[in-house]
């Protein structure tokens, strides 16, 4: 946390989980707040409600979790004795404790201790496991991770402090405050539509401002002051895009169609550029306009906006298994698995697509991964259905690395277009690959390795590497928009270790292809899978286009690199829009543009790259 966050603040405690910040400015009140849930583990979130509260000159203790512990550290008691020791000692006439979801977690745990006056606390989790809450499996992950169950601890929260509990009533929150009102003093603060992030859909109506002062600083009953909010909720609740996605889904659930077309027309009229805005209206589409189509439109631009949204890689493989493109649908689960390879949901939804596409060598992936990640799997009624038994024998440790490492490469690879090589190659484990245009190697040793090993193959897998080697020279550089590759031999000794027959070819491919089509089709064969990333000219690619074309059958896949969005001036005459825009109207073929860009800035604007993917029509 900088210094610069802690506007002049002391520290009163400090440890590995915990760091608790004050500020005494009156001994009139103190606000104890408690940091919220955060999204990337790895960066502590600022202290809540910190700014709002210096400028108030309000007195204020900030609870700031170090990482994603639902306050369930053994050093949380040492922390409120901390707090509530500062407290005495100040005098404070009046304490309020104030969080939201994990950090209302936080504010009802603490007042154990602490036994403050009040709470002001927004859709907080009685708790968050299996065992305790199976009808909640929002942070079932969490609690699996860490092993942790709080029911008991909230059970021993302080019966005497009086609590404002703001929720939604249609959301998952309802039962949490029921459980809470069973034994807290608590008052129900219901806005409807609001969802979980309550406070975020007022910043978007323009409110949590003012929310936050009125409930914070003064001194009106709690019903008074609930009931303000409620009303001036009501009267902004419209200007929120969060709002109309909730009331969206609302209507969706409950069947009430021309609700749904409203809401969904207001969301329009907001704008919905925003990755929660996409991926609700590309579930909407999917379940209950039934138009898959439109629907992975919407996650599509998701995955634009956000290349490692896993929520919208899994609403295409969705869309793929609704269009019963069964092999597609396999490809992008392993997309959104990859994305959070520890999620029990997404590794289910690999699964069930594996089972319906009947590729065994994924599934195999699929429930092993599962398995290590959730040790009880094979006991689930979901694994017996989806999992038979021969798929947990014969599995060794050197396919389950494997498999995690390319999820790993999937996850991490720069530039990001390319991931999306590795999650095909691994949907469909071809025994051939053909590159054209190998430069350094790297590419290619990443395809190789993301290929199931050969102790799970049927079959040897082969690569076909197609470049100029030697051969590249300044004229050809410059027409080809090329980079300079290794030698031959370089590549050679690079991809030797692997695990494949490696073959090169060494020369232009207007020659070298047509000799090696001609030998493959001798012979019956055809190409599994091929990468065109060689000469970017557009007639060099149309010519590796036509030769490869010859060689494909139903299950072939060709990706090409360099469709660019917007061309510029520049690169006028080479990339592969002019062969890719063609095929789009060609009814023989698949045709899709895969939604990683990658953005460059160049002298004369923004390039943005895309790979296309091209299959014989289904």
């Amino acid at each position: 946390m900088s210094y610069h966050e802690m506007h002049d603040t002391n520290i009163i405690f400090y440890d590995n989980d915990i760091i608790i910040l004050c500020k005494n400015f009156t001994e009139e009140s103190c606000i104890v707040t408690f940091t919220s849930r955060a999204v990337d583990n790895e960066k502590p979130p600022s202290p809540f409600g910190q700014k709002i509260l210096h400028d108030q000159n309000c007195s204020y203790i900030c609870v700031v979790s170090l990482k994603n512990h639902w306050w369930q550290v053994r050093n949380f008691d040492q922390a409120m004795k901390a707090v509530k020791t500062y407290i005495d000692r100040i005098g404070y006439r009046r304490t309020t404790v104030y969080g939201v979801s994990m950090g209302g977690v936080g504010a009802v745990l603490s007042s154990r201790i602490l036994k403050p006056d009040e709470g002001i606390i927004f859709s907080a989790q009685y708790d968050i496991g299996p065992d305790v809450v199976p009808w909640d499996n929002r942070w079932h992950d969490d609690a699996r991770k860490l092993n942790i169950s709080f029911e008991k601890n909230i059970l021993q929260s302080s019966v005497d402090t009086e609590f404002i509990y703001i929720y939604d009533m249609f959301n998952l929150d309802r039962r949490h405050y029921l459980l809470f009102s069973e034994f807290l003093n608590v008052k129900p603060l219901a806005l409807p539509c609001s969802g979980h992030e309550v406070f975020t859909t007022m910043k978007e109506a323009g409110i949590a401002g003012t929310v936050a002062r009125h409930l914070l600083l003064t001194t009106d009953a709690l019903e008074s002051r609930a009931a303000w909010v409620r009303n001036l909720y009501r009267n902004s609740r419209r200007k929120s895009a969060i709002y109309w996605r909730n009331l969206a889904n609302l209507a969706a659930r409950r069947n009430k169609i021309a609700l749904l077309d409203h809401a969904l027309e207001e969301i329009a009229r907001l704008g919905w550029s925003d990755v929660v805005s996409l991926h609700t209206l590309g579930l909407l589409h999917l379940t209950k306009k039934s138009d898959p189509v439109r629907a992975e439109s919407f996650y599509d631009r998701c995955i634009e906006i956000k290349p490692d949204h896993p929520a919208a890689w899994r609403g295409k493989s969705k869309c793929r298994q609704a269009r019963n493109d069964l092999d597609a649908s396999v490809e992008l689960a392993i997309a959104a698995l990859a994305r959070n390879p520890g999620s029990a949901d997404l590794g289910r939804v690999l699964i069930e697509a594996a089972h319906r596409s009947r590729n065994r060598l994924t599934l195999a992936d699929a429930a092993h991964h599962y398995r290590v990640m959730h040790p009880q799997a094979q006991k689930e009624d979901f694994i017996v259905c989806h999992v038979p038994d021969d798929i947990w024998e014969g599995y060794d440790e050197i396919q389950r690395q494997a498999f995690a490492a390319t999820l790993k490469a999937i996850r991490e690879r720069r530039p990001r277009r390319y991931s999306q090589l590795y999650q095909s190659l691994r949907a469909a484990n071809p025994s051939s690959i053909v590159e054209v245009g190998i430069f350094d190697g790297e590419q290619a040793r990443q395809m190789i390795k993301s290929v199931a090993p050969a102790s799970a193959r049927t079959r040897p897998l082969t690569y076909y590497g197609f470049d100029l080697f030697e051969d590249m020279d300044a004229r050809i550089f410059e027409k080809e928009f090329s980079k300079y590759p290794l030698s031959e031999r370089e590549i050679r000794e690079k991809l030797a270790p692997l695990d494949a027959d490696i073959r090169l070819y060494r020369g232009d491919t207007k020659v070298t292809l047509p000799v090696f089509v001609a030998a493959l089709s001798a012979e019956g064969k055809s190409v599994d899978f091929a990468f065109i990333d060689g000469g970017h000219s557009e007639e060099t690619i149309a010519s590796d286009w036509a030769n490869i074309a010859t060689v494909l059958d139903r299950h072939s896949i060709v990706i090409f690199d360099d469709y660019y969005h917007q061309i510029p001036s520049d690169l006028k005459d080479v990339g592969c829009n002019q062969i890719i825009d063609q095929l789009v109207d060609d009814p023989a073929y698949d045709v899709e543009i895969l939604p990683i860009r990658d953005q460059f800035q160049k002298d004369n604007g923004m390039l943005e790259i895309a790979l296309a993917k091209v299959r014989l029509a289904r």
